[in-house]
């Protein structure tokens, strides 16, 4: 009779060992669980972040760009007008001085020089016309390749990081399924020697 009440004595202990040994594994778990949820959080939070940041940067980038070609583009606008300015002055003086130093000249031959002149105005204007698109479209070439290598280099950010946050995922779940089997081993060879 009294091995029977010592029998049930360890192993109502036993069962309180183990109940109090389950409570301390769920709230292990539990505050290993809150701990993953915190630290998720605060990666989605920081990339986030890191993301605005890089868009609102990469639009700074972008006005800048286009308010330094747009300038580049008016100054060389305005340096052609001038240089035009300045040639038509200087041809319109060389006609004066042979007008009146050649008052009998040949009006067929100012005819053709005057429209030989204006050929060769059409034709410079033309080719400024040219050399503009040109620049622009070799400009937006390169803003191109620019922006794919931005791209390219942002993605392989966001694998990295991807691929960072999954490994640590992966491990504190490894550790955590690591602790329990521990626990359980503990527990059950505890079991066994009692």
């Amino acid at each position: 009779h009294v091995s029977q009440n010592k029998y049930k004595q360890v192993l109502a202990s036993i069962v309180i060992q183990r109940i109090r040994r389950g409570v301390v594994a769920k709230t292990m778990y539990k505050n290993n669980l809150a701990a993953i949820c915190v630290q998720k959080s605060w990666r989605g939070f920081s990339c986030h972040n890191n993301y605005k940041r890089n868009q609102a940067a990469t639009l700074i980038q972008k006005s800048w760009r286009g308010y330094f070609c747009f300038a580049d583009y008016m100054f060389t606008i305005a340096d052609i007008v001038i240089a035009q300015a300045k040639i038509r002055c200087w041809v319109a003086r060389r006609k004066r001085i042979f007008m009146v130093n050649n008052r009998d000249t040949n009006s067929a031959t100012v005819l053709q020089r005057n429209f030989r002149g204006y050929a060769a105005k059409i034709k410079c204007e033309a080719r400024a016309k040219s050399i503009i698109s040109i620049q622009s479209c070799i400009r937006q070439a390169l803003a191109a390749s620019r922006y794919h290598q931005y791209q390219l280099e942002q993605h392989s950010a966001q694998l990295i990081q991807f691929r960072w946050i999954d490994y640590l995922v992966r491990k504190e779940q490894a550790e955590a399924v690591l602790l329990i089997q521990r626990m359980s081993r503990g527990s059950n060879q505890r079991r066994k020697f009692s």
